[in-house]
C-alpha cells in the first residue's frame, strides 16, 4: 500500500483556514468567559477579601489578554510552516492547476468563516469582547485575503524553484 505525503500541498491552506478560524473562536470565547468570571468574582465579597485572591483573579486578565498574540502566532507559525515545506518539497509544475483549484476552494471557504465570525462577534451577548482582539479580528475579518496570498506565495514556493534556482528542466 503507498503512503501519501501531504506536507507541501494545497491541503495545507485548507489546515491553516480551519485551525487559524476554530483557535481564534476558541480564544474569543475563552477571553468572553474568563474575564466574565473573573468580573463576578471579584465583585465577590469572600473572594475578594484577601490580596493574594485580588492579584490571582488579576493574573486572569493578564493571561486572557494575550491569547490575540497566540492566534497571531498560530497563523505566522502556519505561514512559515507552509512556506519552508513547499520549497524544501517542490512539485511537478502539471500538479499546479490542482494546487490553483484547492486554493479557490480554500479562498471560497474561508469567505463563509469570515462571514460567520463577523456575524457571530457582532452579537450583543458578547459585549465589547471584540476590542481585545484586534488581532484575530483582522486576521479572520480578511482572512481570505491572507489566505489568497499565503497560498499564492507557496504555489511560487511549490512549483517555481526549479526555474528560481536557475535549471527549469530539473524534472
Amino acid at each position: 500500500m503507498r503512503s501519501f505525503n501531504k506536507r507541501g500541498t494545497g491541503t495545507d491552506v485548507l489546515y491553516l483556514v480551519v485551525v487559524l478560524f476554530f483557535i481564534g473562536f476558541f480564544c474569543f470565547v475563552g477571553y468572553f468567559t474568563f474575564n466574565r468570571m473573573n468580573t463576578l468574582l471579584l465583585a465577590n465579597s469572600v473572594m475578594n477579601s484577601t490580596q493574594a485572591s485580588r492579584d490571582a483573579l488579576g493574573s486572569i486578565t493578564t493571561t486572557t489578554s494575550k491569547y490575540d498574540y497566540f492566534v497571531l502566532a498560530v497563523f505566522i507559525g502556519f505561514v512559515l510552516a507552509i512556506l519552508i515545506s513547499s520549497w524544501f518539497i517542490g512539485g511537478n509544475p502539471l500538479f499546479m492547476i490542482l494546487y490553483f483549484v484547492v486554493l479557490v476552494g480554500c479562498v471560497v471557504g474561508s469567505m463563509f468563516l469570515s462571514n460567520i465570525w463577523e456575524e457571530v462577534t457582532q452579537k450583543a451577548i458578547w459585549g465589547a469582547t471584540i476590542t481585545g482582539f484586534p488581532i484575530t479580528n483582522h486576521l479572520i475579518t480578511y482572512m481570505p485575503v491572507y489566505i489568497a496570498v499565503v497560498g499564492f506565495l507557496g504555489m511560487i514556493a511549490m512549483f517555481g524553484k526549479p526555474y528560481l534556482m536557475g535549471g527549469g528542466d530539473g524534472y
